[in-house]
């Protein structure tokens, strides 16, 4: 991992540990490797516990794509240990689980069935307006480039429990003055947001 990326990481981890929702809006410069370690961390949590709802949106659709071959390679190159039954592995979602004949067969026998029953979903932003999942991990890409950003992470955010061990992540590089997260930045930056403001300019990298 480079700096930047171990900065984030320790404090993610640090938050867990304390028992406290993490949640962030970082401000980054582009190819510092924030939404490559984000997707570590939601592939990571997802595939070793269950009932998780993972949710990534991105501003346009190759940039989903993009991030969706990261959990494809995570899965495909991580140990064993990481690597649990899959039910579905379609373009934009993965899903870790046991076959519905698996199931019917612990059912049969009055048990319940092995499987995390967790998933991982990708969309671009468009598609995430008004969705009611409940979600644990949320990662929004380059919010600031999103069409109607504050009503996609409004909704996003109903979704996932003010609680320990969940999980929101809002990065984007700058986009001018104006719009959802240009002022959610500052309102985090002045401490009255629940986000905790990162900021990694390109002349630190």
């Amino acid at each position: 991992v480079n700096w930047a990326q171990k900065i984030f990481v320790e404090m993610v981890i640090r938050d867990i540990r304390a028992g406290v929702p993490i949640r962030y809006i970082i401000l980054k410069a582009r190819q510092m490797g924030f939404s490559t370690m984000i997707e570590a961390l939601g592939y990571w949590w997802t595939s070793t516990h269950r009932y998780v709802t993972s949710v990534i949106i991105a501003h346009e659709k190759n940039a989903v794509n993009t991030l969706y071959k990261m959990f494809r390679r995570y899965y495909e190159y991580s140990h064993p240990h990481f690597q649990p039954d899959r039910k579905y592995n379609t373009k934009q979602e993965l899903v870790f689980d046991v076959s519905d004949e698996v199931k019917k067969q612990y059912a049969e026998m009055g048990q319940a069935p092995p499987g995390l029953q967790s998933e991982i979903k990708t969309m671009v932003a468009a598609d995430g307006k008004g969705r009611a999942d409940n979600i644990n991990f949320f990662h929004g890409s380059e919010v600031a480039f999103w069409d109607d950003s504050a009503d996609i992470v409004s909704s996003a955010l109903q979704a996932v429990p003010m609680a320990a061990e969940s999980f929101v992540f809002l990065e984007s590089t700058a986009n001018g003055i104006g719009g959802y997260f240009y002022d959610e930045w500052q309102i985090a930056k002045r401490g009255e947001s629940q986000f905790t403001p990162l900021f990694f300019a390109w002349h630190q990298h």
